[in-house]
């Protein structure tokens, strides 16, 4: 990369230098901001993460129910296979899905434990799975046993029909209970992730404003002491955020090592470059600059911005942007504050993309299809 061009130099009237006592309160909301956000934040993540989870819940209940259905109609399967080729590979599936649908059972009744209708209806249910599994084995017996004639007569009396249908009614109001409280559920989990990301977004605007504060005190004053000096500096780099502060013509005139960690590049190859001409993606750079007219106008807001990571990739922030201005309102530059966010963009995508797929193979199969 090449050398960045030198800075250029900016006329500011200087003003009285602010007190101490000034900057120390700018100090102090600053670090009772960020204390606020984080505790706002920590209490939105947890609503978030519980949201999630009876997301996770209530699809594991979903699938559980699948299974047992998909089991019975295997057992049934595997019973008229049997009966009408006398074949024993067809006792196969019969035999596993018999030994498998008690774990299941057992595993729909603990996940829906906390629901007493659904307990209810598992209570129901119980009964009608054995009833099914004796009349299947009663048949496959009899069959064995040379009594080809008398398995037929108990399938034709329609015993297990009947009690088929009434499994399948069971486990479709278990689905139809579980369908509803997962759209619930994933309202909460929306509802959840737009609460947190308003309050990061609204703690960095007022993180930004505190510290702005200070920031703009410290630029006015040419007489500021080595001590105060160092405290901006301190602050300044010890930041976890990205910082950097634009001029009014967009370039950089300071960066925090945080910053160049997030774009991967050395601070002298960060500071006197404007930035969307070296560290965005071409197609970023309309929406860069409408942002940047906008902080002309002194819009302060917080919104997503893409970067270009000098190893190529995308690295997504959560722009926190405060204008700066001089005596008389006059336009001076920016202080940007960036959070990277790339992780919950990627965990978005494949959230989406896993719901997708979910819906995709739990949609049940019709019973026709299971008995052919």
């Amino acid at each position: 990369m090449e050398a960045p061009p030198p800075s250029p130099a900016v006329s500011t009237q200087r003003a009285r230098p602010p007190t101490t006592l000034a900057v120390l309160l700018g100090v102090l909301l600053a670090v009772a901001a960020l204390v606020g956000v984080g505790a706002l934040l920590f209490a939105a993540i947890a609503a978030r993460e519980e949201a999630g989870a009876w997301v996770r819940h209530s699809l594991e209940v979903e699938k559980e129910t699948e299974e047992v259905a998909h089991l019975l109609a295997e057992a049934e399967t595997g019973q008229r296979g049997f009966l009408l080729t006398d074949r024993d590979e067809y006792l196969a599936p019969y035999h596993d899905a018999r030994d498998a649908l008690p774990g299941h059972l057992a595993e729909l009744r603990l996940l829906t434990k906390d629901n007493p209708r659904q307990q209810a209806r598992l209570d129901r249910l119980a009964p009608l799975t054995a009833a099914k599994l004796d009349e299947l084995e009663a048949t496959v017996t009899l069959h064995a046993r040379g009594e080809a004639d008398a398995a037929l007569a108990r399938v034709r009396t329609e015993e297990g029909k009947r009690t088929m249908d009434a499994i399948r009614l069971l486990l479709q109001e278990v689905r139809v209970e579980e369908e509803l409280l997962l759209e619930q559920r994933r309202r909460a989990m929306a509802d959840a992730h737009a609460r947190l990301l308003g309050r990061l977004a609204g703690g960095l605007l007022c993180i930004a404003a505190a510290i702005g504060g200070v920031v703009f005190l410290m630029l006015r004053s040419g007489r500021e002491t080595a001590a105060r000096e160092a405290q901006f500096r301190s602050i300044f780099e010890a930041a976890s955020e990205g910082i950097w502060i634009l001029d009014e013509d967009a370039r950089i005139t300071m960066a925090n090592a945080a910053m160049s960690e997030l774009l991967g590049y050395p601070l002298h190859d960060i500071v006197g470059r404007v930035y969307w001409e070296h560290f965005l993606f071409p197609e970023d750079v309309a929406f860069a600059r409408e942002l940047f007219q906008r902080r002309r106008k002194g819009i302060s807001e917080a919104t997503d911005l893409r970067f270009r990571h000098r190893s190529g990739r995308p690295v997504w922030t959560l722009l926190s942007a405060r204008s700066i201005h001089g005596p008389g309102g006059s336009y001076r530059g920016a202080l940007d504050f960036f959070t990277d966010i790339t992780q919950r963009r990627m965990a978005e995508e494949r959230g989406r993309f896993l719901a997708a797929l979910g819906a995709r193979f739990l949609e049940p199969t019709p019973p026709e299809e299971l008995a052919t």
